[in-house]
Order: C-alpha cells, then sequence, then structure tokens
C-alpha cells in the first residue's frame, strides 16, 4: 500500500528533522513566527543529536532564558570555533549580559537589609512563643477555676416560693 506524499511528509514532521539544515531551518521560522520556546526546544533537541553544531551553540546563546545558560553556550561555541566572527561576538555579548545582570544582584543585595540580625531575633521571639502560650493558657485556667469557685459559692439571699398540690405555699431557698 503506497503512502502519498503529504501523509509521508507529516509523518517525517512528526519524527523531527532527518539533517542538521533542516533542524536550522525549523528554528529559524520559529522564531520568525515568536515561539521562542519552540525554537529552543528545538535547538536543545538539535545539540542533544550534534552537540558539536555551532549553529546550534549561537541559537542557544540568544534563545536562552538566563545569562548562565547563554554564556555557557558561547563559550562551548567560541571553543569549537575561536576564529569565527560570529562565536567572538556572542561570547562577547553573553559576557555583557552576565555582567549586567551580576550588577543587578549586586544593587539588589545592597538594597536589601542584612537578614541575618533580623533572623535571630525572629527565632528568638519563637523560641518564648511557647513559653508565652503557656503561661497565658495557664492564666485562663486560673480564671475560670477562680469564677467557677466564685459561682459556686455565692449565698443565695433571694427566696421563692413555691406551691404545692395542695394550694398551699411554702418558701424555698433558691
Amino acid at each position: 500500500m503506497a503512502i502519498s506524499a503529504p501523509v509521508a511528509r507529516k509523518r517525517a514532521r512528526a519524527r523531527g528533522p532527518t539533517s542538521v539544515q533542516e533542524a536550522l531551518k525549523e528554528i529559524r521560522s520559529a522564531v520568525r513566527r515568536g515561539d521562542r520556546a519552540t525554537a529552543r526546544r528545538l535547538t536543545a533537541r538539535l545539540l542533544e543529536r550534534h552537540p558539536t553544531c555551532v549553529e546550534a551553540l549561537l541559537w542557544r546563546v540568544w534563545l536562552a532564558e538566563t545569562p548562565r545558560v547563554r554564556l555557557e553556550a558561547a563559550r562551548r561555541a567560541h571553543a569549537l570555533a575561536p576564529h569565527d566572527p560570529r562565536t567572538q561576538k556572542a561570547l562577547c555579548w553573553a559576557e555583557q549580559q552576565m555582567q549586567q545582570r551580576q550588577a543587578v544582584w549586586a544593587l539588589q543585595a545592597q538594597a536589601q537589609p542584612e537578614r541575618l540580625p533580623r533572623t535571630t531575633a525572629t527565632a528568638r521571639r519563637l523560641r518564648l512563643l511557647p513559653l508565652l502560650s503557656l503561661v497565658f493558657l495557664a492564666f485562663v485556667v486560673a480564671v475560670l477555676v477562680v469564677g467557677l469557685a466564685a459561682w459556686e459559692s455565692r449565698p443565695t439571699t433571694k427566696a421563692r416560693k413555691t406551691s404545692d398540690r395542695r394550694g398551699s405555699s411554702r418558701s424555698r431557698l433558691a
């Protein structure tokens, strides 16, 4: 049973590109569509099969989500092709990105107050919390016991009159 050409092409696309050039073409088309996640996934798949593909490493530099991954890919590409101007530019750009990110991290660290003393003070408060809870609970129990004792020993001064079945009234202490 012969398979039609469109069906064969569709099945081949589902299996993925067969050559490096086809994979790079798919990466470029994903980038043109603005689908960076797909482009990243295709680049990772291509690098699994061809870890020395400089073009794929350069795409990874451009598509990486973190400066650390970007710099690592740029260094690998530059190590594979040190005289290629594209790898030199990619390495320079990745290093600049990493330096900028480190500067931002340094500024954020300076802007945040030191957390160690606050953490130790909080830890001290947290150590006292069970003790304070126990003291509060003992106080509540003591108040309840004293209140119950006062309630039970209250003087009964009112005399209520009750009538029995015969109609006579007698006084009874409540």
